[in-house]
């Protein structure tokens, strides 16, 4: 077999990995810094940094925009990353998958995690919070995403006081991390994954190529 480090998706993948890992950190690095400033502000320090929908007219009555500001986390950037991988390697590792097959590819991606996500599992996250945050930026039907150090430990989906449904982002975060590096480490996977990877180069090429060179630059 070819030399994996000659592969164009192994080059791709590892500059993925240092951008991919580097942001993650630098997310969570503001999240736990705004959690600093959250504990002695609020009453009930676990119900800040979320967007929980049942809240969300209480908290505008009674904080000013300004005063909101201070709880922003980039919990929606943070999950749309980590959908953007679970998308990226689904399709990469898969057989059949194209590209635009987003489910298809969240369970090909869940099936190689550590920590079992079931295929009813994958289909939440991706209609109701994939979805949401990429297209109308918040999950659909008024369900909450939440990154924070008070979420449970071991469930990827879970209620609030107020009963709202909340996806786990600490949790996934997680499963993604591990599974991403047990994919982009696994050798026997390339010669699939450089396939793919050509495939979707040469798809993109054909739908958008010549509007690239027409760029009026």
């Amino acid at each position: 077999m070819e030399d994996i480090a000659e592969l164009e998706v192994f080059k791709y993948l590892s500059s993925l990995r240092i951008y991919f890992e580097g942001d993650l950190a630098t997310f969570e690095n503001v999240a736990f810094q705004i959690e600093s400033v959250e504990r002695p502000s609020l009453d009930d320090f676990n119900m800040g940094s979320m967007f929980d929908p049942k809240m969300f007219a209480q908290y505008n009555q009674s904080l000013t925009a300004e005063g909101n500001e201070r709880f922003f986390r980039l919990t929606v950037p943070l999950a749309l990353s980590l959908f953007s991988i679970v998308d990226l390697l689904g399709y990469l590792i898969s057989k059949e998958n194209k590209h635009t097959d987003t489910e298809k590819n969240f369970k090909s991606f869940f099936q190689k995690s550590a920590i079992k996500v079931s295929e009813k599992e994958a289909e939440v996250i991706n209609r109701i919070f994939r979805q949401g945050l990429a297209h109308v930026y918040f999950p659909k039907l008024g369900l909450g995403v939440k990154y924070h150090s008070t979420n449970p430990e071991d469930k990827l989906f879970f209620k609030s006081s107020n009963h709202t449904i909340f996806l786990n982002v600490n949790r996934l975060k997680e499963i993604v991390l591990q599974t991403f590096r047990t994919v982009i480490e696994d050798a026997t996977l390339y010669k699939n994954m450089e396939v793919k990877y050509q495939q979707l180069i040469a798809q993109y090429l054909q739908q958008v190529g010549n509007n690239i060179v027409n760029l009026n630059i």
